[in-house]
């Protein structure tokens, strides 16, 4: 239940939600205040009460957080990035505070050493780091428009260019709109459910230059891709593929990807080792920070040279073939069979013999596994955002691994994973690092290392 009000009211800022949104109070009841920060007074306006907050605008900043800066964006109405306007270093601690908070829950599984709040690696470089991008193409007061959508909503922002991504990408984003305009091919309009072109995704290999464009559409007829493609390689472009996309709902990829012109993959390096990737695969967005994060891995790995290493959520094989050499033997585990042809490809591009791949849900490969007298000494857990599965969990500390490094991309769901094991074993957290992958966002990656008692 809601109720409209209208007022204007002053408001100190408390703390900064996991979205970027200030948060007072009001009555008893919070307020959430997008574009505010921490210790600040501003003026807002109320909008609708609900029954533990408030809606608002902000009207006014009374008095500014010292770590307060100018936008660096050009496009202010662009969602893409919750803090564009707090200094560097205080965000790094905003995030630093963001993991420590979520693992106050776990606290008693923590060993007394580890440091808090703890310190969050600063990503260098902080801008244009962006290895991936999604452009949203849309048709507006019949007009194509590409861009990103406004914070919340399905808006379109046009975007020329954007402060995180690679310079090329604006440049491809023009050519595409000459293309549409040409060919009289029109953006998707959400409300009609018409039009022919979705979204643009691409992809930049680190080191080597690869680029990948990637066009999704309502449906596979589509004129002028010679003409477009001709664009494309002039631009240095290698690999353009259409993925056909017939649905209404948010979700970018259809399941169909045909290959236009140029190579089925595109090749990065990362630490040294070289990895092919395709359209969909999985890829960690900052390439230079995810080299220091698999180093940090690597280090709580402490490799000695015979371990047994299981590789859970492996994807492309990113951690397992990065810590291979130094290993007995490496086993990963998928659920898209596509991530796993491409780990096996990228095992024989780096001449690693002693790793196999298999796909399937991670806790039932892994009891395969031991089922064939496979016992591991290591288990590495990298899973997507929702964490793991409790059955995983159960799978893996009823192992008895040495070790196990879980690498996490949302502390809520970490904490909540690390509790479980805390509770339901004798491991215990050992070490924490984190790490800024997404300068000028809210998302904190960290590392944690967990050891059994008494080892």
């Amino acid at each position: 239940m809601s109720s409209s009000v209208s007022c204007r009211t002053e408001i100190f800022i408390e703390q900064i939600t996991d979205k970027g949104f200030g948060v007072g109070f009001f009555k008893g009841k919070k307020v959430f205040v997008d574009g505010a920060l921490p210790n600040e007074n501003v003026c807002v306006a109320l909008g609708c009460e609900h029954e533990t907050y408030f809606d608002c605008t902000l009207l006014k900043i009374l008095k500014p957080n010292p770590d307060r800066v100018s936008d660096f964006c050009c496009h202010p109405q662009c969602g893409g990035c919750q803090f564009r306007n707090i200094s560097y270093d205080a965000l790094l601690r905003l995030k630093s505070q963001r993991l420590s908070d979520a693992l106050c829950q776990c606290r008693d599984f923590i060993d007394p050493s580890c440091v808090f709040p703890c310190p969050c690696s600063a990503s260098d470089p902080v801008f244009r780091y962006r290895n991936k991008s999604i452009y949203y193409v849309r048709r507006v007061d019949g007009v194509n428009k590409i861009g990103m959508f406004a914070k919340k909503s399905h808006i379109l922002v046009s975007v020329d260019d954007c402060a995180m991504e690679p310079e090329w990408i604006s440049s491809v984003n023009k050519i595409v709109l000459e293309w549409m305009s040409l060919f009289s091919i029109e953006g998707y309009d959400e409300l009609r459910k018409t039009g022919l072109i979705k979204e643009i995704i691409y992809r930049t290999g680190n080191r080597t230059g690869d680029r990948m464009v990637i066009l999704v559409v309502s449906e596979y007829d589509v004129i002028g891709l010679d003409r477009l493609s001709a664009h494309l390689a002039e631009m240095s472009v290698d690999s353009l593929y259409l993925n056909i996309n017939s649905s209404t709902g948010n979700a970018v990829y259809g399941e169909q990807f045909r290959l236009i012109y140029g190579k089925q993959y595109i090749t990065t390096e990362l630490n040294s080792m070289r990895f092919m990737l395709g359209p969909r695969s999985f890829w960690q967005l900052n390439s230079s920070q995810c080299e220091r994060l698999y180093a940090q891995v690597k280090r709580y790995a402490k490799m000695s040279g015979t371990e047994t290493v299981f590789d859970l959520y492996c994807g492309v094989g990113s951690i397992g073939l990065s810590l291979a050499h130094d290993a007995g033997s490496v086993y990963g585990v998928e659920i898209i069979e596509e991530a796993v042809e491409l780990a096996k490809k990228n095992a024989e591009i780096n001449n690693i013999t002693n790793s196999s791949f298999f796909v399937g849900n991670s806790e039932i490969v892994c009891q395969q596994l031991l089922s064939k007298g496979i016992t591991p000494d290591l288990i590495i857990l990298d899973p997507p955002r929702k964490g793991c599965a409790e059955e995983l969990l159960k799978s893996v500390i009823s192992v008895l691994p040495e070790r196990i490094i879980y690498v996490s991309c949302c502390p809520e769901s970490l904490a909540r994973d690390l509790s479980y094991m805390g509770k339901n074993s004798d491991y215990r957290v050992s070490d924490i690092a984190a790490f800024d992958l997404f300068p000028g966002t809210t998302h904190v990656e960290s590392v944690v290392k967990l050891t059994r008692a008494g080892l």
